[in-house]
């Protein structure tokens, strides 16, 4: 029996090498030279299939995952050829330049569509601002001229915050916090700072868009200054004009009272004398003459009244309190309108100014409640708190004709002059008129700081 000697190391290894290819049946069948044969054959199958796996498969999907990064980064210029004409391939080709074309296309379309945008953008008569992520990143040239920059670099990196003067900081900031959650706001007026640091008044709509594939909002603002100046001139006007009627009142109501007043009152005297001197005449005689002193009487009660409505001595002489609760006493009496007055039991003197505007809100409230109310009661109060002093004068009718809020935010030509009068004298002195209507009665609210009185 012939003894065969163990493998040596380098035919072990082959022989592992080939456990992991043949069946262990076919291994220990073969000889030596077998082995070593069947090896070099396995190796160099192997070498032949790595190049082959290199050459004809790992290179063109190598080929094809480059395109499609070059398209996933808009590399529209680029073209996939296939290495080899595998129908797999060819197919994944045209896919990919099919995909490249239509890039191609959307490409050139944002192109045109953001050119035409920016000659609209910089054709535009008001300044134009788009910021994205707290910061603006395009300014047209009006904008440019508006905040007093040379370049657009000026403006850019900037946020559209350090544009707002400080004073409307708050305003603006609950603007933008609105627009973020899709609501559709009316145009904000405030102030820009220019860079030289000089404030401007302007105009400014918001809106949420997209600018460049990003969520972007684009302000819009109009400059006003001119239209705040006129609005200042027409304020001024407008209260010269009330200084002067109040100027023109003051003096009727003086001549009446000093003049008109006493010569009706001295005739009224001498129609008595002449009524005690013809006691023995007949009764129409004396019916005529009596309607005659009626109507004298008449005359002067109006006179008083209208003295006293151009302008009532007790706010001079006495205050405010005085004049409203005379005032209340004769117009419920004329009017069959109950008036209730809610004064605080000691609010002593205002300024003399303060107290004729707050005396001609409640005349005019009660006039308006008179005239168009129909409401039978009426109420005067006023109220002190840590930082206001509020006059309101409520009424229980049928309301106002149209919606009514804040009267500053009313058309001008729906409120009455009246009211515009009130307005004016309010805003003069730091306050402010509200006007609060509905079906169940109007309230007429002036406001005016405690700093101010």
């Amino acid at each position: 029996m012939t003894h065969r000697s163990p493998p040596s190391l380098s035919t072990r290894l082959l022989l592992i090498a080939l456990a992991a290819i043949l069946p262990v049946q076919v291994l220990s069948s073969c000889g030596k030279a077998d082995i070593l044969t069947a090896s070099l054959a396995t190796v160099l199958a192997l070498i032949i299939a790595w190049f082959g796996y290199k050459q004809f498969i790992l290179r063109p999907l190598n080929a094809l995952v480059k395109a499609a990064r070059q398209a996933a980064s808009a590399a529209t210029h680029m073209r996939v050829e296939p290495a080899l004409k595998i129908a797999e391939f060819a197919q994944l080709a045209a896919a990919i330049n099919g995909m490249a074309a239509a890039v191609r296309d959307r490409s050139g379309k944002r192109r045109a569509s953001e050119q035409r945008y920016k000659q609209l953008v910089d054709s535009l008569p008001e300044a134009l601002l788009v910021q994205q992520t707290d910061r603006i990143v395009l300014a047209n040239p009006t904008a440019m001229n508006l905040l007093g920059a040379a370049s657009v670099t000026q403006l850019t990196d900037k946020s559209i915050m350090e544009m707002v003067h400080p004073d409307h900081h708050e305003a603006f900031t609950q603007h933008i916090a609105q627009l973020s959650k899709g609501d559709l706001l009316p145009p904000l007026e405030g102030k820009f700072l220019r860079l030289d640091g000089t404030a401007v008044d302007v105009e400014v709509t918001a809106a949420v868009l997209g600018y460049q594939d990003k969520p972007a909002v684009q302000f819009i603002a109009r400059d006003i200054t001119f239209r705040k100046q006129a609005e200042q001139q027409m304020r001024e006007l407008s209260l010269r004009l009330l200084k002067a009627q109040d100027e023109e009142r003051r003096r009727i109501a003086r001549d009446l009272h000093d003049s008109t007043a006493q010569e009706l009152a001295a005739m009224m005297t001498g129609l008595g004398i002449i009524e005690d001197a013809i006691v023995g005449t007949d009764g129409p005689i004396r019916q005529h003459f009596a309607e005659c002193r009626q109507l004298a009487e008449h005359c002067a009660t109006q006179i008083r009244t209208t003295s006293y409505l151009l302008h009532p001595p007790l706010l001079d002489e006495m205050g405010l309190a005085a004049a409203l609760k005379h005032h209340a006493e004769g117009f419920s009496k004329r009017s069959d309108i109950e008036v209730t007055l809610d004064l605080p039991t000691s609010m002593g003197r205002f300024p003399l100014e303060i107290e004729l505007a707050l005396f001609r809100v409640v005349q005019e409230s009660l006039s308006n409640t008179q005239r168009h109310s129909g409401s039978s009661t009426a109420t005067i109060r006023l109220l002190h708190d840590a930082e206001n002093t509020v006059l309101e004068v409520q009424d229980r009718g049928r309301g106002l004709p149209f919606a009514v809020g804040d009267s500053t935010q009313l058309p001008i030509d729906r409120l009455g002059v009246g009211i515009v009068g009130m307005q004016e004298r309010l805003r003069h002195l730091g306050g402010r008129l509200s006007v609060i209507s509905n079906d169940q009665g109007t309230t007429v609210r002036a406001i005016l700081p405690r700093s101010g009185i």
